[in-house]
């Protein structure tokens, strides 16, 4: 019953609609014309499209005409389909210089639209003048060319001549020329009206105009100046105006209006400028001066610079020049950290881009360095800390602690909730009858973390027993005594949640105490160290830092490991001894300031010999270090939200998720068949090195990498490879080297491909792989 009361409304207000239609009236449409363009501009006998748009008319045809000065000569029309015409301007300019074309709707007549032609003389061209050179005096000059009119003008240096037309082709002028002009003169014509003037002719100087420029050539530092003087001959004004060649801003120094230039404080890629001295009587004679640029600091500042941060850049290396080693050094120690993001959304790709970006662009360099060589020692993993709000904390502690007292560190590493997943400590437990301390984080506090499996002298050698046999810095008994002593911890209480006396995993905080947990007992740990029974869960907790803290093993332990990941993979026992020195002692009588430690590190007479040619004179940079170092060195952005977390797997580097808390390569791995330490060769193998071979070409090839600076270089396969090796070596390039990258560059003649070549064999080549 509902359905047909419905269709029959819906009947209704069809007829009823269908009705008002017929008896509305229809509401008129407006005729409107627009013409495309509205004015132009056309030499004489040339041709113009125009179109008609009709709006609000069934038939949007148009009708074309023409009203002009006068009745005829004023241009034809050619139409083109329904609403378009070719307009021919007339082979003489009409009287008052225009002609009005318009379209008429052929629906309605009345309605119309227009364009206004401005008519004009055709530009000139110029083929010869005769005389060629001229003199200073009267001057009659015969000009040859094309599309000359009656009334044509010629002018010498902007000076109206006396002109005579003689036909399209020929004209003649005369006038009096000045000395100026006839050194340094040209001719144009004008025909009638506007916009009809010809392009200059350069006239031949009337003089040989010489210019010199003293010095030829000349070296300088960063900030150096030279004082050039040029002059001219063969004119009675002798002066010139000087400027650096391909100069548009700053970037090549600049020179004065007295020839004094000034070196740039970054010297510019090609690693040299041309300075030029024009006449001023003659602009188009000049003489040039090549000024060489060196850096007798190159090499000193470069490896300061790739020992405390990822890689040098034109800025930093500027500014090592400016404050010496020293004060950039304590720069960079109070430098304010680089931030890391919100912990509560953060994932894991987030933190791995804010890792690298950090890394990569941070201004506190030295601290990112150091906070990276930490996270080879202090190893977490995102294959067990598999989330972002896990990692966010854990980096903060490091960069916290990176220039901070070693006892801290120790203790906050071993109250993080990520290291404690990691190593299994949160909710350990004492001893019953079903359950065990975990002595996972006991056993790496000691291996890993602090003082190794055998003990050391305080050189770094491996100290031995009257049979010559390596002594044990601690065994099973100690692990767990370690392990009892470190029971009664739990993850942190989230805000406004129960207490419970184990807490399921939560990052933000430290691990609190839970004293029923904790195994009171006495224990004996590492080094012989008794506890007594009764103490609770935190001063436990401090009786087993202070035993790694205090124990003759750890300066070395730790030294070794710093020296290694900063400046070179088999220090010498007398440069680990004297850092040593300084991590028991800052000279006011803290052990473990780190801050201390690091700056003893980086200005060591070792680190800082730039001349050493000794085979362990460096260490190779891991894949990261390669990759991110030449990024920076380059200057290639990266974006805060990179996505490099994948790239360095297959080269044996999985940042961030290393397969085990030993990392991914191990601290005391040797080259094969020597006796050196080299830990990053261990991820160093065919297939790796050729992973990074491949990453690294790609990179470069991608024509969104710009490229572009070196692209300009190359042209002159030395001037690339020169400036390559300033760069990336610091000039140390050796001839071999040398040789085969030129060798390579020259095979083709594609300058993106040369540039490519040059940087990608450098960059590949144990040169550059070796930070030495």
């Amino acid at each position: 019953m509902r359905t047909t009361h419905w269709k029959h409304i819906t009947a209704g207000l069809a007829v009823w609609l269908g009705i008002a239609a017929q008896t509305l009236p229809l509401m008129a449409q407006t005729v409107t014309i627009t013409v495309t363009p509205t004015t132009s501009s056309q030499p004489v006998g040339g041709g113009r499209t125009l179109t008609a748009q009709v709006t609000g008319a069934t038939n949007p045809a148009v009708a074309w005409s023409i009203k002009g000065g006068q009745q005829y000569g004023i241009g034809s029309i050619s139409v083109v389909g329904a609403n378009s015409c070719v307009y021919w301007a007339p082979l003489a300019i009409p009287a008052g210089g225009t002609v009005t074309v318009t379209a008429t709707s052929v629906e309605s007549p009345a309605v119309s639209a227009s364009c206004v032609v401005s008519i004009r003389n055709q530009i000139p061209w110029l083929t010869a003048v005769t005389p060629n050179p001229i003199t200073a005096g009267p001057v009659t000059l015969t000009v040859t060319g094309s599309r000359f009119v009656t009334g044509a003008v010629v002018s010498l240096n902007g000076k109206a001549l006396t002109t005579t037309f003689v036909s399209a082709t020929q004209l003649t002028a005369q006038g009096n020329a000045t000395a100026a002009d006839a050194i340094n003169g040209s001719i144009t014509v004008a025909n009638p009206g506007p916009s009809a003037v010809s392009t200059p002719f350069k006239l031949t100087s009337a003089v040989n105009v010489t210019v010199s420029l003293t010095p030829t050539s000349t070296t300088l530092q960063a900030g150096g100046s030279a004082q050039f003087q040029g002059s001219a001959a063969g004119a009675a004004d002798t002066s010139v105006t000087y400027s650096i060649v391909g100069a548009t801003d700053g970037s090549l120094g600049t020179i004065s209006a007295a020839g004094l230039y000034t070196a740039p404080s970054i010297l510019p890629l090609a690693g040299a400028v041309t300075v030029q001295a024009t006449a001023v009587a003659d602009p188009a004679k000049s003489a040039k001066a090549v000024i060489s640029f060196q850096d007798p600091e190159a090499v000193k500042i470069g490896r300061f610079l790739e020992q405390t941060s990822t890689a040098p850049t034109p800025q930093t290396i500027a500014a090592v020049k400016q404050a010496g080693l020293e004060a950039y050094l304590d720069q960079q120690l109070s430098m304010p950290e680089s931030t890391w993001g919100d912990a509560a959304t953060a994932t894991r790709q987030s933190v791995t881009a804010t890792y690298f970006y950090n890394l990569t662009n941070g201004q506190d360099q030295l601290r990112q360095r150091t906070l990276y060589a930490l996270t080879q020692i202090y190893v977490c993993s995102m294959v067990k800390n598999t989330n972002g709000d896990q990692w966010v904390p854990w980096l903060q502690l490091l960069s916290r602690n990176a220039f901070g007292n070693f006892r801290t560190l120790i203790k906050e590493v071993t109250l993080s909730p990520t290291m404690a997943i990691m190593l299994d400590l949160a909710n350990s437990s004492k001893q019953t009858a079903t359950n065990a301390p975990n002595e996972n984080y006991a056993r790496e506090l000691m291996q890993l973390f602090t003082i190794g499996l055998v003990m050391l002298n305080e050189d770094g050698t491996v100290k031995l027993d009257a049979q010559g046999q390596t002594i044990p810095t601690y065994d099973q008994t100690t692990v767990r005594e370690m392990a009892r002593a470190l029971t009664g911890w739990t993850y942190p209480t989230p805000p406004g949640g129960p207490y419970k006396l184990m807490n399921p995993s939560y990052y933000p905080g430290v691990l609190e105490p839970r004293p029923t947990l904790h195994d009171t007992g006495a224990k004996t740990l590492v080094n012989d160290v008794a506890v007594p029974a009764g103490q609770s869960t935190e001063q436990d907790l401090e009786s087993v830092v202070d035993a790694v803290f205090l124990h003759p093993n750890t300066p070395p332990f730790i030294c070794q490991r710093l020296i290694r990941s900063l400046v070179m993979s088999h220090p010498s026992p007398a440069y680990v001894s004297d850092i040593v020195q300084v991590f028991k002692n800052d000279g006011s009588g803290t052990r473990g300031n780190l801050k201390a430690v690091i700056r003893a590190i980086i200005m060591h007479p070792a680190a800082r010999n730039d001349s050493s040619q000794e085979v362990t004179q460096g260490r190779l940079r891991t894949p990261v270090q390669h990759w991110f170092g030449f990024m920076r060195t380059l200057g290639f952005p990266l974006a805060t939200n990179n996505v490099y977390g994948y790239e360095f797997i297959g080269m044996g580097e999985a940042a961030l998720a290393p397969p085990s808390v030993f990392g991914n390569y191990a601290q005391l791995y040797r080259l094969p068949g020597t006796g050196i330490t080299a830990p990053e060769f261990q991820i160093c193998s065919a297939a790796e090195i050729v992973n990074r071979a491949n990453s690294l070409y790609q990179f470069l090839n991608n024509y969104n990498n710009d490229i572009s600076a070196w692209v300009n270089l190359a042209a002159d396969p030395a001037t690339l490879v020169g400036a390559v090796d300033r760069t990336l070596l610091f000039g140390r390039m050796s001839p071999e080297l040398r040789g085969t990258v030129l060798e390579a560059v020259q095979k083709t003649a594609d300058l993106r491909t040369r540039a490519i070549t040059a940087l990608y064999l450098t960059l590949m080549d144990g040169e550059f792989l070796i930070q030495r």
